[in-house]
């Protein structure tokens, strides 16, 4: 008998309703998850370390059924004074094994205006191992070019080299599923060579005002 498994991607990002990253904003997060019956989740600019809020990852375990996770921190939160964003994996199923993988970050600045001034953040992926349901879950957050006015593709070693650890998974016969915020629109363009390994599980959403930047690929002994 086949297994559904039900997967989900969010970039927290920011909570335009209440203006912060808070109790309410993790309460509308848990009731997305329990509505949709969500098993595993990505999510991108998750609040990882707080004196005010617990872990976005330590809430959704002790709220929902996913009570395994895994989370990187990474830069200042973009929303929360005082507090730091990262990704994580929130899991129905056991995380037996996990890689913190971090990006090359190329440390690019644009100053906007006199008064505001962007860095590049580091940006990663969790490569979780489930043995439950015989995958390899790999999630996270690639850098936002756009912001900076640079063509990601100019920085195609960065992807190539995260391409590089999933083809060897994918090599080792492992069944693989790579989700996240990868603030491109083509994604087979940043890894080219996952194109017939890999296919989408939605293509030509708007997850990012008129785009589509955020992805969901399997590899193809998956039914999706």
């Amino acid at each position: 008998m086949e297994k559904i498994i039900k997967i989900a991607t969010w970039n927290v990002g920011q909570d335009l309703q209440n203006k912060e990253i808070n109790k309410n904003s993790y309460e509308h997060i848990r009731k997305q998850i329990e509505e949709n019956n969500i098993e595993i989740i990505a999510f991108q600019e998750a609040i990882t370390e707080s004196n005010k809020l617990q872990s976005l990852a330590n809430y959704i375990s002790k709220h929902t059924k996913l009570k395994y996770f895994e989370e990187i921190s990474l830069s200042p939160s973009d929303m929360n004074d005082n507090d730091k964003m990262g990704v994580v994996i929130c899991s129905k199923f056991k995380i037996n094994n996990n890689e913190k993988y971090i990006l090359e970050n190329p440390k690019l600045i644009y100053k906007k205006t006199n008064t505001i001034t962007y860095w590049s953040h580091d940006k990663g992926f969790n490569i979780s191992q489930i043995e439950e349901i015989d995958s390899v879950v790999i999630g996270g957050h690639c850098l936002p070019f756009h912001i900076f006015g640079e063509n990601p593709l100019n920085y195609i070693n960065i992807y190539s080299k995260l391409e590089d650890k999933i083809l060897k998974i994918i090599e080792s016969n492992k069944n693989l599923i790579l989700l996240g915020d990868f603030n491109y629109i083509d994604i087979f363009e940043l890894f080219p060579n996952l194109k017939e390994k890999m296919k989408c599980v939605y293509k030509n959403e708007k997850t990012r005002k008129d785009k589509q930047i955020d992805y969901i690929l399997t590899t193809n002994r998956y039914k999706t």
